[in-house]
Formats: C-alpha cells, structure tokens, sequence
C-alpha cells in the first residue's frame, strides 16, 4: 500500500469517526431528554410532561432550520457564489439570530414550567442539562463543519444493494438537475463541477 492510499484510507476512518462522534451526540442529547420527560411522568405526571414534551419539541424544529440556515453559511463561505451575496449574508443572520433566540426562549420556558412544580434543585438540575445539550449541539454543528455536513452514523451497518442503488438515484437526479440549471445560466460551469466532484467524493468516502 502506498503513501497515497494510506492517506486516503486515514481520512476515510477519520471522516467515519467524525460521523460517528455525531451520532452519539444525538444519542445522548435523546437521552437526556428522555430522561428529563421521564422524571417529570413519574413524579409530576402527565400534564406538565405533555407540555414540556410539546415544548422540546418546537426546540428540535426550530435547531432543525437553525442547522439548515448554519448550512448555507458555511457554504457561502466555502464557494464562489455568483451574484450580489451581502443581501444573503445578511437574512441568514437575521434568521439565524431569530432562530436561536426562539430556542432561548422556548428553554427558559420549559425552565419555568418546571419551576412552578418542582424543587429549586431540581430546577438547577435542569439548567445543567440544557447548558449541557446546547454545548453537545455545539459540537455537533462545529464537527458538521468538518465533514461538510454529512450525515452522522450511529454504529449500525447500512450499507447494502438497496440502500447504495437509492443514493446513487438521488445523487444521480441532484447531478442532473444541477446541470439543467447550468444550461439555464442559473449557475455556472465551474460551481456545477464543484459540487459534483465534492458529492462523488462524498459518496466514495461514505462507502
């Protein structure tokens, strides 16, 4: 095996692991949800936890979108974008600020929720968990940087004749309508090549 090849191999198993690293972030940010909501059915019951359930839930949507807006920055930063992009710029830190202090505020509700029926220490408990999830989400969108936001893995093999001939489908259609788009001048020659040899180099990695 040559120089080449041992650094191709490195990366490939570095890229793994940083998915990987993803994957149990997720896992344990669950956890500690569900162990939240747990506490609150056993020892409250089921009201409060329904409305922190309801809560936590709008706090997943809005991280959702957040992650997406975090996204297209990144990809701003890492490409030649065509065109007048200050406009651009500008919006997604408009969004991006909104988002997370939607975020903020729906946790210093589900704070307050639990305030009014429980302990100040536990109250306190509770603070730590959250102070604790936005770090791990944290980490997972500086690590999404790092793969180019790739998908995480959680250790389950998922690789099969299936699963490859739907992503090559979908890769397949994205490389065509991006082309499409090239001979319609929406994008250019060069930023089309771009992200096709990113996303088969993607794809080789991934496999």
């Amino acid at each position: 095996m040559n120089a080449k090849s041992r650094e191709f191999d490195a990366e490939r198993f570095a890229l793994r692991l940083r998915r990987l690293w993803i994957g149990t972030l997720y896992i344990g940010i669950f956890a500690i949800y569900l162990l939240f909501l747990g506490l609150l059915v056993v020892y409250y019951g089921w009201r409060p936890a329904l409305l922190s359930l309801f809560l936590v839930g709008l706090i997943q949507l809005f991280r959702y979108v957040a992650f997406d807006v975090d996204r297209i920055g990144w990809q701003l930063s890492q490409q030649d974008v065509e065109g007048e992009t200050e406009e651009i710029v500008q919006r997604r830190k408009n969004l991006q600020f909104l988002l997370q202090t939607l975020i903020l505020l729906l946790n210093l509700a589900v704070v307050l929720q639990v305030y009014f029926v429980a302990s100040w220490q536990q109250v306190i408990a509770l603070l730590i968990g959250l102070i604790v999830v936005e770090m791990m989400f944290r980490q997972i969108r500086n690590t999404s940087r790092q793969i180019s936001y790739g998908s995480p893995l959680y250790g389950i093999k998922h690789s099969g004749s299936m699963t490859a001939a739907s992503e090559t489908s979908r890769l397949e259609e994205k490389l065509a309508e991006l082309k499409q788009m090239v001979e319609r001048e929406e994008i250019s020659q060069k930023a089309y090549e771009k992200i096709r040899d990113r996303e088969l180099i993607r794809r080789v990695m991934d496999e």
